[in-house]
């Protein structure tokens, strides 16, 4: 029984414990088998009765331990794919659905603490530029430490994600207007001092828009928050991109 459930209870990476499983079932089978009693094989009732129990109880014991092993592997795969739903594969970012996610659940622990939070869309000047003049290879390289550096510049309690194509959403809990966009300009001019090199050994010049927004009697919903960011966004734009903007 070992045996069989060894096969659908271990991974590819974990034969090693796959192996050690049949090679101990097997000795352990060899082992009864070796130092059996020769005499004495006819039991009488009350001999029957424990046989029968202990049998069952070993039986028992094998397939819950079996399923347990096989229940642990699908819970890993299940923890796995959530995982890789929920990841942005280029940066390894939360993707949209994730950190829309987030910032809803944190929009309404700031509105029922009536603590301060703040959002930002942070855009990739030119981004389509980028990709026609050096390569889509290029814009990956851009996107991911563009994606690294923002992730340094902010606390562990913020929270980021790609919210789509060049875009990417941060939340700011316990962070008001001001102080956000302090830290915005911070994040801003990290990622213009980038020192990006294509695989051809030429320099990507790399700016960012940012539009930043923080909560008020006039957001009533996490939507409303999240329209004035890319209101704030497009000013950005206007004024001539590489510009935070609230």
């Amino acid at each position: 029984m070992f045996s069989s459930y060894s096969f659908l209870s271990f991974q590819r990476n974990e034969r090693a414990w796959q192996a050690s499983t049949i090679v101990s079932s097997f000795l352990a089978f060899v082992l009864c088998e070796l130092y059996a009693p020769r005499s004495g094989l006819l039991l009488d009732k009350s001999e029957q009765v424990v046989s029968v129990i202990l049998v069952f109880v070993y039986s028992l014991l094998a397939f819950g331990l079996a399923v347990q092993a096989l229940v642990g592997r699908l819970f890993r795969v299940n923890m796995k794919l959530r995982e890789l739903a929920e990841r942005d594969v280029l940066t390894g970012l939360p993707n949209r659905r994730k950190v829309l996610n987030e910032a809803l659940a944190i929009f309404n622990e700031a509105l029922e603490s009536s603590s301060a939070c703040s959002f930002a869309i942070i855009d990739f000047d030119h981004f389509k530029r980028v990709n026609d003049s050096y390569g889509h290879e290029a814009g990956d390289l851009v996107l991911q430490k563009g994606a690294e550096a923002m992730s340094i510049c902010l606390r562990k309690h913020d929270k980021i994600g790609r919210y789509g194509g060049e875009e990417f959403v941060i939340i700011m809990p316990n962070t008001d207007g001001s102080e956000a966009m302090s830290k915005m300009e911070l994040l801003r001019a990290s990622i213009e001092s980038l020192n990006i090199v294509s695989s051809h050994g030429i320099r990507i010049p790399v700016t960012v828009s940012i539009g930043v927004a923080s909560m008020s009697k006039e957001t009533a919903i996490f939507e409303d928050v999240l329209a004035l960011a890319d209101k704030a966004l497009y000013k950005a734009k206007k004024a001539g991109r590489n510009k935070v903007f609230r």
